[in-house]
C-alpha cells in the first residue's frame, strides 16, 4: 500500500499533544508559516482556514456531544466572538458552534477561553471520531422511554483526545437515536434504540452511512445490550482504523470499505474483535422525523424545555449573549440547527417566550424557520459554489406566508451535501451556469425511506421561492389522506419532473397558488 501524502504526516504525529506549541508558534507568524503538520495539528482541534483567503482567518468548530451546553459556556462563545468581531455564529447538524473570522494570532487566546468554560474543539475536524449526535431532548423529555444521554457521553470520553485514534483514515461519524429527531442511518454508526426478541431494552447497530455526492443508509449489523454499545462501537472504530483506505480520500469513509467487502465480512471481522456473536437487529418500523419545537414538560416536576427555531442555523453574536443571559441553566442544539432552552420553570415559560420573540427568535411548532437549514455556503466555505445563508434568509422572508406542515427545506452550497439536500423533503443544492449562483431543486428524501431526487436544475436564487410554492400546493391538491411530501414526491413529482411540461406547470400554480 502506497500512503498518501497526508497519511505520511499523520503517521508521524500525535495532533493532540501538540496543540499548545503550535499555536503560541503560529500566533507570532502568518498563514505563510503553517507546515503541513501544523495544518494537520489546527485541523484535529476544529479549526479550517476559510474565505477571503487572504484574510488568513480560520473557523472555529466547538465540539458539544449530544448537543450539550450551558449558559456560561454560551456566554463565553458570545465574547469570543465579540471580541474577535465575528457577527455571526452557526449552529450546524452534527450539534456543534461554529465561529468565523480567527486570525492566527487570536487563537490562543480563543482556546484558552474555551478551555476555562470546560469546551473543546479536539476531534471537531480531521480524521477523528467527530462530535457523537444524539436525541437533543434526551435526559430532559419526561415520556423518553431510553435516556441516550449516558452512552452518548461514555463514547465520548472514549474517543477524545484518545492518541490511539488520532490517526483513522478519515473523518468517523456517529449518531444514537431513540425516537427519530436524529437521522442515525446516515452516519458511519447508527444506534436505533430498540428492544430485542426477548424485549430486553438495547440498540439496533447499523453500519456504513454517509452523504456526500454518493450517499448510502448504514446496513443493519445487529443488536446490542446498552452495556455493550462502547466495546462493539470501539472494535469497529478499530476495522476502520485498519482497513479503511490510506490512499484515496475520496474511498476512505466506512462505506466504502462496506461497499468494497460487503456485509458479512464486516460482520465476520468485528465479531472475531469481539470474540462472540452479534444478534440480528430486530425489524423497525418507519418512525417521522421531527425536532423538539415548542413547549415541552421536563422529567423535573415543575420544569419545561422549549423548542427554539434558528433561522437557517445561523445567530447573531448578540442573540446569542441574549441566550446566555435568559436561560435558566442547560441547553442542547439540534440537528436540525435549532436549540432547546431547557429548566424553564413553568411559571416563567410565557415570560422566556416573549422575551425570546422580542430577540427575533419566536417558538414556533410548524414554520420554514424550524424546519430550514443550511450549510455555511460561500460566505465562508473555500469548497461552496454559492450563497446559503443570505439566501436561506430571503427565503424563509418569501415563505413566511405559507404554512410549512411539516415539510422540511435544506439548502446546501455545493454537492458535497453539508446542508444535507439528500435527506430532505425539499433540498436546495448549490450550482453554476455561466459562472452565476443557481440551485438544483430535489425532493423526496425527508422520510427516511429513499435520499431525494433531483427535480428541478438550474434554479436562480429568486425563483426558488416561487418553485417551492408550486411544488406545496401540487403536493396539497393531489396527495393521498396521510401521504407525506417526500412519499407523494416520489409517487408523482419525480414521474412529473420528467416531462416537458412541468416547469410550465409550476409556474402557473405559482402564478395562481391555492394552498388546501
Amino acid at each position: 500500500m502506497t500512503l498518501s501524502p497526508l497519511e505520511q504526516i499523520k503517521a508521524k504525529i500525535n495532533p493532540y499533544a501538540e496543540r499548545d506549541a503550535v499555536l503560541a508558534r503560529l500566533a507570532r507568524g502568518t498563514v505563510a508559516d503553517i507546515t503541513p503538520e501544523d495544518d494537520v495539528v489546527l485541523r484535529w482541534h476544529g479549526l479550517y482556514r476559510h474565505r477571503p483567503a487572504e484574510d488568513g482567518v480560520f473557523m472555529l468548530r466547538i465540539k458539544l456531544p449530544n448537543g450539550e451546553i450551558t449558559a456560561p459556556q454560551v456566554g463565553t462563545v458570545a465574547a469570543i466572538a465579540r471580541a474577535l468581531g465575528a457577527e455571526y455564529v452557526n449552529l450546524t447538524t452534527r450539534q456543534d458552534l461554529q465561529l468565523y473570522g480567527l486570525p492566527l494570532s487570536a487563537l490562543p487566546a480563543a482556546f484558552a477561553a474555551l478551555d476555562a468554560a470546560g469546551l473543546t474543539s479536539q476531534g471537531a475536524c480531521g480524521d477523528a471520531v467527530r462530535n457523537v449526535i444524539g436525541c437533543p431532548a434526551a435526559g430532559l423529555a419526561h415520556d423518553e422511554i431510553t435516556d441516550t444521554l449516558p452512552i452518548a457521553r461514555a463514547l465520548t470520553e472514549a474517543f477524545l483526545g484518545n492518541p490511539a485514534f488520532a490517526n483513522l483514515p478519515r473523518k468517523f461519524k456517529i449518531a444514537i437515536s431513540a425516537d427519530g429527531c436524529v437521522p442515525a442511518r446516515i452516519n458511519d454508526i447508527a444506534l436505533l434504540a430498540a428492544p430485542n426478541a426477548s424485549g430486553s431494552p438495547g440498540f439496533a447497530l447499523f453500519v456504513g452511512g454517509g452523504l456526500s455526492v454518493a450517499p448510502a443508509y448504514a446496513e443493519p449489523l445487529g443488536w446490542v445490550a446498552p452495556e455493550e454499545v462502547l466495546e462493539v462501537v470501539t472494535r469497529l472504530v478499530e476495522l476502520f482504523q485498519a482497513y479503511g483506505n490510506r490512499e484515496n480520500r475520496h474511498k476512505a469513509r466506512l462505506k466504502h470499505l462496506l461497499a468494497e467487502r460487503g456485509l458479512s465480512w464486516v460482520k465476520t471481522d468485528v465479531e472475531a474483535r469481539l470474540g462472540r456473536a452479534l444478534p440480528s437487529a430486530p425489524a423497525l418500523a418507519p418512525v417521522a422525523q421531527h425536532d423538539h419545537l415548542g413547549v415541552h414538560p421536563q422529567r423535573e416536576a415543575g420544569l419545561s424545555f422549549l423548542g427554539v427555531p434558528m433561522p437557517a442555523g445561523r445567530l447573531h453574536r448578540e442573540q446569542l449573549a441574549a441566550l446566555a443571559a435568559l436561560a435558566p441553566g442547560r441547553l442542547r442544539l439540534t440537528h436540525r440547527q435549532n436549540l432547546l432552552l431547557a429548566d424553564v420553570p413553568n411559571a416563567h415559560v410565557e415570560e422566556v417566550r416573549a422575551k425570546l420573540a422580542t430577540l427575533g427568535l419566536p417558538v414556533e411548532t410548524d414554520s420554514w424557520r424550524g424546519a430550514l437549514l443550511s450549510c455555511p455556503g460561500k460566505a465562508v466555505c473555500m469548497k461552496a459554489l454559492v450563497h446559503t445563508k443570505d439566501h436561506a434568509a430571503a427565503l424563509l422572508e418569501a415563505l413566511a406566508d405559507l404554512p410549512a406542515a411539516g415539510i422540511s427545506l435544506h439548502v446546501s452550497g455545493c454537492p458535497n451535501g453539508c446542508g444535507q439536500h439528500a435527506i430532505a423533503d425539499i433540498g436546495l443544492q448549490g450550482a453554476l451556469a455561466q459562472g452565476e449562483e443557481r440551485f438544483d431543486l430535489w425532493t423526496g428524501g425527508g422520510d427516511g425511506q429513499a435520499f431525494a431526487r433531483r427535480t428541478l436544475a438550474r434554479l436562480r436564487p429568486e425563483e426558488v421561492a416561487p418553485a417551492v410554492r408550486a411544488l406545496v400546493t401540487r403536493y396539497r391538491a393531489a396527495r393521498k389522506r396521510g401521504e407525506t411530501f417526500s412519499a407523494f414526491a416520489r409517487r408523482v413529482l419525480w414521474q412529473e419532473s420528467e416531462k416537458p411540461s412541468f416547469r410550465a406547470m409550476l409556474e402557473a400554480l405559482a402564478n395562481n397558488p391555492v394552498y388546501l
